[in-house]
C-alpha cells in the first residue's frame, strides 16, 4: 500500500459475524457490490466519554 494514495473508511451496517474475515470481489448488480478488503480490526475504545443531548452545548 502507498500511502501517498488515500483511500475511503466508513461507518457500514453490521453484518453477520461469518463475513468478518472476508475479502474478494462482490460481483456487480449485487448489494455491496465492488472489492471488499479487510484494511483494520480490533478493538476501539474512545479517548473522551460519549457526548449524549444532556452534555452537549445546546442553544
Amino acid at each position: 500500500m502507498d500511502p501517498a494514495i488515500k483511500h475511503l473508511a466508513m461507518l457500514v451496517e453490521d453484518h453477520p459475524y461469518d463475513y468478518k474475515d472476508f475479502e474478494g470481489i462482490i460481483p456487480k448488480g449485487q448489494y455491496g457490490g465492488g472489492t471488499v478488503i479487510v484494511w483494520d480490526e480490533g478493538t476501539y475504545e474512545p479517548t473522551e466519554p460519549a457526548r449524549t443531548k444532556k452534555t452537549r452545548n445546546i442553544s
